[in-house]
Order: C-alpha cells, then sequence, then structure tokens
C-alpha cells in the first residue's frame, strides 16, 4: 500500500509560507519500538510505504519490531503532517502477525528481527527492501525501488522472481538459474535442493538474490 505526499492548496501569505516551510524542514520524528512472543507466530506480513525495509535474523525467539517515521511533505501549500496522529498497527490473525503504520503523507524507515525459520510477506509501495538471515519462506510486492535478498543455497527450493522494468539476477551457488523475459522485464528461475521458497514480485526496479 502506497502512501504518497499529498498536496493540499491553501491561501497563504508569504510571512505564513515561509514559517510553513520553516516548521516542515524541522519537524520532527517518531520512533515506535515493539517485541512479540513468536510462540504462536509462523508468518510475519508487512504493509510498508514509502521508505526502507531491513529484515535480519533475531538472536532469541521473539519478534523485534521498530519503525521510524517522518512527514514527507515539503511544499509551503502543503497540509501539515500530524505525526501525533501516526499509530503502529501489530495484528495478529491465526498464526500471522500483520504489521503496518497508520498515517498520511509519511516516511517509513523499518528494522524487523525474526526468528530464522518465521516465514516473511512484504506488500511495500516505494523504497528499498532487505532480507538477510530469514531461512523461513519470503515473498515481497514492491512498486517501485531495490531489493536485495541474502540466502543459504542449501535451505533453497524454488525461487521466482519477477520484474516489470529493470533487472532480476541470482549470483553465487553451484545450481543452475534461467532467465527470461523482454528487453526491460525479467524473469528469474531457480531450483535448489532446499525447501525455502522465495517470490518477488517487483514493478520497477532491480532485484538480486545473493546465495551463500
Amino acid at each position: 500500500m502506497t502512501r504518497l505526499p499529498r498536496l493540499s492548496l491553501l491561501s497563504l501569505t508569504l510571512g505564513s509560507a515561509l514559517f510553513s516551510a520553516s516548521a516542515l524542514a524541522d519537524s520532527d520524528s517518531r520512533r515506535f519500538e515493539k517485541d512479540f512472543s513468536a510462540e504462536d507466530i509462523k508468518l510475519v506480513r508487512l504493509d510498508g510505504g514509502v521508505g526502507e525495509i531491513r529484515v535480519k535474523a533475531s538472536d532469541d525467539e521473539r519478534i523485534h519490531v521498530s519503525v521510524k517515521v517522518d512527514a514527507q511533505n515539503k511544499s509551503w501549500f502543503s497540509k501539515d503532517v500530524e505525526l501525533d496522529e501516526v499509530e503502529l498497527k501489530a495484528e495478529e490473525d491465526g498464526d500471522s502477525l500483520q504489521l503496518s503504520v497508520e498515517g498520511e503523507d509519511i516516511g517509513e524507515d523499518w528494522e524487523l528481527a525474526l526468528p530464522a525459520g518465521m516465514a516473511l510477506d512484504i506488500d511495500h509501495g516505494v523504497g528499498e527492501v532487505r532480507v538477510e538471515g530469514v531461512s523461513g519462506d519470503i515473498a515481497v510486492d514492491l512498486g517501485v525501488g531495490e531489493l536485495d535478498i541474502e540466502a543459504e543455497e542449501k535451505q533453497l527450493g524454488q525461487v521466482m522472481m519477477d520484474v516489470g522494468v529493470g533487472d532480476a539476477d541470482i549470483r553465487g551457488g553451484k545450481l543452475r538459474s534461467r532467465k527470461s523475459g523482454m528487453p526491460l522485464a525479467q524473469e528469474m528461475r531457480y531450483e535448489g535442493e532446499g525447501e525455502q521458497e522465495v517470490r518477488v514480485e517487483l514493478g520497477v526496479g532491480d532485484a538480486k538474490l545473493s546465495l551463500r
């Protein structure tokens, strides 16, 4: 779900416009941090907007979530973003935990640490996504940006990477991958001997899977 800056036309004097611009430049950010027990959770779903997402394996059996949000509008004529109204949503549904931020015109900087074998599903609008140390199934749907996944070759099974405009690449490893597509679009397929599945859909940008 993509949250892009929204412009609201206001009637302002030059003095108030300058004041508004200064306030936006100095606007504060907010950070949310929360831990969850992973005892009954098998899948984490992250619904992002605009910004960066970094996911790594945790060193315990808990799910650690940190997200920094900041105002994205920069115009004198933009409505001020009320960061006090932004909320971190975490909802459990059966054996899954769904994470998102409720707010408009904000940038999101996510850091997640998960038990290594937990499955991960990311739906992100615009930005960069990096995943490393996760051995559970990984699914990423990214609108525009760059994706970098690191995985253990011995754990990897089926890989499907589809990029609308950009490049898809698998680096390292001894098994053969298959690449096809039009000059702009790329499809990458890989068959490993493990059980982990990786599925990627990227609209515009580059996707890379690095095998160790």
